[in-house]
């Protein structure tokens, strides 16, 4: 299986990394939002984790791409980002069509469970 991890924070990419590939996951990274499409389409991941704020296109201009494209809109996308916690959370964001969420803060501790779960459905 596949995952391609969207940030533009490296640390964060490589703890994701190294999370996920000893968990027998083949992952790839990209750094910013083109990258990151032209990844989906190069590689078809059997998922996507993806950061809402990356440079050259955002994680919500991806998530609308990827929705409207029938050629990869199937591939589920699993937010990540520090966004998804806290008092300040914008509500507007639980309305992506996506398969879920994880905040940052959670990575070690519930990525490969969260990844596991959503791959099952």
């Amino acid at each position: 299986m596949n995952i391609l991890v969207a940030d533009d924070e490296q640390q964060i990419r490589e703890i994701a990394s190294e999370i996920l590939s000893p968990a027998g996951y083949d992952v790839f990274e990209a750094s910013d939002g083109e990258q990151a499409l032209k990844m989906v389409y190069e590689k078809r991941p059997n998922l996507i984790l993806l950061d809402l704020i990356l440079p050259q296109m955002t994680g919500f201009e991806l998530i609308s791409r990827v929705g409207k494209d029938p050629l990869i809109s199937k591939t589920p996308i699993l937010v990540m980002s520090g966004l998804v916690a806290g008092a300040g959370t914008d509500p507007s964001i639980y309305e992506l069509e996506v398969a879920g969420f994880i905040g940052k803060f959670e990575l070690s501790a519930s990525l490969v469970s969260r990844v596991q779960e959503i791959l099952s459905r």
